[in-house]
């Protein structure tokens, strides 16, 4: 078992000399708030404790963007660090069924920083598959409206949780930089008691990566 450990430390070693080193990058796409549907249903929302008795509409769909910087240790491990806009989400309601204008809303503005372990696997000099996994902070502000008696309440909360992405990375020639796709799963973002898209995050995004060398 010694022999395997050292004999790993050294390969680890010998490949860090080689190592790309720091990257930054930036990237956008599409987010998904996966429980919404199910919080609005319960009306386990923030609307329910103000007296709006009937949903008329919500959005569970925002565009997202993120800004990421890393360290490659080698062809196959890295550690980032990366800020996502989880997306703007509002819900509508009124006080009283049958009101024939809004009368109370919800609005979420979401972001996550996490640091996340990179696994690559190289399938080519100019294509590979990557995993990568984390903990993440989150940060949901909430502004709850009821225009009845123009009256807001604004609110925040912040959660620990966890992130998991799959992806692929593809650097085609003359680009001074790599073109990457990932899928990322956000768990555990807000509290369910007070915001509608609390619970599982999902975003397909588009980024461009440069490396330092």
């Amino acid at each position: 078992m010694k022999k395997i450990l050292v004999a790993a430390v050294a390969f680890f070693a010998c490949q860090t000399v080689y190592a790309d080193q720091w990257y930054v990058g930036a990237g956008a796409g599409l987010g998904y708030a996966s429980d919404a549907s199910n919080n609005v249903a319960s009306d386990n929302t923030a609307l329910a404790q103000y007296g709006i008795v009937e949903i008329t509409s919500y959005n569970n769909r925002s565009g997202t963007f993120s800004l990421l910087g890393g360290y490659r240790f080698n062809d196959y491990v890295a550690a980032e660090l990366d800020y996502t806009f989880l997306g703007y989400f509002d819900m509508y309601g009124y006080t009283a069924t049958g009101h024939t204008q809004p009368s109370g809303s919800e609005e979420n503005w979401t972001g996550a920083l996490a640091l996340a372990a990179v696994l690559t696997a190289p399938v080519s000099d100019t294509f590979s598959l990557y995993g990568k996994f984390g903990p993440t902070l989150t940060v949901n502000e909430v502004s709850t409206c009821t225009s009845d008696v123009w009256w807001c309440e604004d609110n925040s909360d912040i959660r620990n949780g966890m992130v998991f992405g799959i992806g692929t990375s593809i650097t085609p020639p003359r680009l001074l930089g790599a073109i990457r796709v990932e899928f990322d799963r956000f768990n555990h973002v807000g509290d369910t008691q007070n915001e509608f898209t609390a619970g599982r995050f999902s975003l397909l995004q588009v980024q461009y990566v440069y490396t330092f060398k």
